[in-house]
């Protein structure tokens, strides 16, 4: 029973928390990253995924596209 019920809610709180709590930061990181690059801070890729079904994959960009 514990498997069934109780460990998917305590997944579903502890996530909504997480992200309650941590939006802020995530927040900041993105008008920084937006400044610092002059652009957008995301990196956006497209990756396969189960089944070869293309997928976008969105993070925050940590390296600037300035070449030495």
């Amino acid at each position: 029973m514990y498997i069934k019920f109780f460990k998917r809610f305590f997944d579903i709180v502890l996530s909504l928390f997480s992200l309650i709590v941590l939006a802020p930061l995530l927040l900041i990181l993105t008008v920084i990253g937006a400044a610092v690059m002059h652009g957008n801070p995301f990196f956006v890729q497209e990756r396969p995924g189960k089944d070869e079904k293309i997928f976008k994959l969105i993070k925050f960009r940590t390296m600037s596209n300035k070449k030495d």
